[in-house]
């Protein structure tokens, strides 16, 4: 219970306070809507994942018996396999990281603009945050499992989604570790088509928000771990780390990036209990 208690204090305190911070931060006149969408997106994506990543970085160099019990997969990190073969697949992941995430700003740039809205007038309330976090995930779980499991057909799968399944034992980092078409494929198009589909009904606080919970879980569904305090080990139909890493195992099946729904409508779920 009190694991449980921990998982909703920690999604509800990043909920109220990162919207205030923005809130607060939030400019009164923006004159260049485009410009400003790349800037903050940019920013509050790198800040995630470096923060995200080091707090998962600390476990790993921890190696205390208390949190390698939670550990999803008994084989050794990459860097207890072999360290040599470590510090290459470490860097050629940093250049994917930074060639994927200027990739994107690069797409974002040349695209039609997002239709959301930007002004302090029309701040979004808890409720419509919620209520269109919920569309933008089912959006993008729907195009996400599609487009992974296309990956997946052997024509496709040895020239670009083997690069992620590099990673058999995964852990943070690996979370953006893809092909740049895999990641606009199955990355950027698929987590901004639910902003694109609500156009000036959501706000981009909304967005950023949005973004944050979706790159901070998938790099818990990345980390290698299973902690028991992880709030998406309780709700009902969502994904967590044991079925995206089972997928990473398997090299098959568990195909969805939110909820294991479309896995269970398709027949492609991998069953499993979280202990």
């Amino acid at each position: 219970m009190i694991y449980k208690l921990i998982g909703i204090s920690g999604y509800l305190i990043y909920l109220i306070y990162f919207t205030k911070f923005l809130e607060l931060i939030w400019p009164n006149e923006i004159q260049n809507k485009k410009l400003f969408f790349i800037v903050v997106m940019v920013v509050v994506q790198n800040v995630i994942q470096v923060v995200v990543c080091a707090y998962y970085q600390i476990f790993y160099s921890m190696n205390h018996p208390f949190f390698e019990q939670f550990k999803l997969v008994q084989k050794p990190w990459p860097w207890e396999k072999n360290k040599e073969e470590w510090k290459i697949m470490k860097i050629k992941t940093l250049k994917s990281i930074i060639l994927n995430q200027s990739l994107a700003a690069l797409l974002v740039s040349v695209i039609p603009p997002f239709q959301c809205r930007m002004d302090t007038n029309s701040f979004p309330s808890y409720y419509e945050i919620m209520k269109h976090v919920i569309i933008c995930h089912l959006s993008e779980d729907f195009i996400f499992y599609w487009s992974h499991r296309i990956l997946h057909l052997p024509g496709l799968y040895p020239k670009i989604h083997k690069i992620h399944h590099q990673y058999n034992v995964s852990i943070a980092i690996a979370t953006e570790y893809a092909h740049p078409i895999e990641f606009i494929s199955s990355n950027i198009i698929p987590i901004f088509s639910g902003p694109y589909l609500l156009g000036d009904q959501i706000h981009c606080i909304t967005i950023l928000i949005y973004v944050g919970l979706h790159l901070s879980k998938a790099i818990h569904q990345h980390c290698g771990y299973v902690f028991p305090w992880e709030l998406y080990n309780y709700l009902p139909f969502a994904t967590n780390s044991i079925h995206h890493g089972l997928h990473h195992s398997e090299n098959n099946g568990n195909y969805g990036s939110q909820f294991i729904l479309f896995d269970k409508l398709f027949g492609t779920c991998i069953e499993y209990k979280v202990k």
